[in-house]
């Protein structure tokens, strides 16, 4: 909870901050995404298309929805309640894209940064420098770091449930050492390739449960 309060507090302080130009960035974000090339500098060859395929691919990184993760963990808890297992967990996408990456995206635009040639998180700090100077890294660096990690143990259970499940319930400790192994090369590995993976492993992923779910049709209630 207190991760989650920085954040959005954090946030709101650079929103309103920049109030008065809150609402030409939302203008701008909506001639970006609709106007092939409309933007210059380094947007310029955008396409419609592109633009459509980043949003998709960065929006289901961010709310995993069609992956079978929540499906997983779901499924742990031994929950009699489908439906309200459910309606949670499309409350948890609606959170992550409509609220924490637009809040993330708004931030960014309204400070004028988002054409300052940087990407990730420094182009997030950048924003924050706008309004707390200095500091704005660290908040950025502090909000990055506890959710990465919440995200990293969360998916440390998923790869063991996934070992297990695949392997019959031998060699657990392989699979962590090899999560851990990936992990730690991730951090070495350059942004472009970073999300290139990413990217590749969800489509894998999605295809996957879709499978799944087509197969489940006939058992469905």
């Amino acid at each position: 909870p207190f991760k989650v309060a920085v954040f959005i507090v954090s946030s709101l302080i650079v929103l309103v901050y920049h109030s008065s130009g809150i609402a030409s960035a939302l203008a701008l974000i909506w001639k970006g995404a609709f106007t092939p090339a409309a933007l210059g500098g380094a947007a310029i060859g955008i396409t419609v298309q592109q633009a459509i395929r980043s949003g998709v691919a960065r929006s289901l990184n961010a709310h995993e929805a069609g992956l079978g993760v929540a499906g997983t963990f779901f499924g742990a808890t031994n929950s009699k309640e489908p439906i309200n297992d459910s309606i949670m967990s499309i409350l948890g996408a609606f959170i992550s894209s409509y609220v924490v990456c637009f809040m993330v995206a708004l931030c960014i635009v309204v400070s004028g940064v988002w054409d300052n040639g940087l990407n990730s998180t420094a182009l997030t700090i950048s924003a924050f420098n706008t309004v707390f100077g200095m500091y704005g890294g660290w908040v950025v660096t502090f909000c990055a770091a506890s959710f990465g990690l919440g995200v990293m143990v969360s998916f440390a259970f998923i790869v063991h449930e996934c070992w297990v499940f695949l392997s019959g319930g031998r060699f657990n400790k392989m699979a962590y050492l090899l999560y851990a192994a990936i992990t730690f090369l991730g951090t070495l590995a350059k942004v472009d390739l970073i999300w290139n993976t990413n990217d590749i492993v969800n489509g894998l992923m999605l295809l996957i449960n879709l499978y799944g779910m087509v197969w489940f049709l006939p058992v469905i209630r």
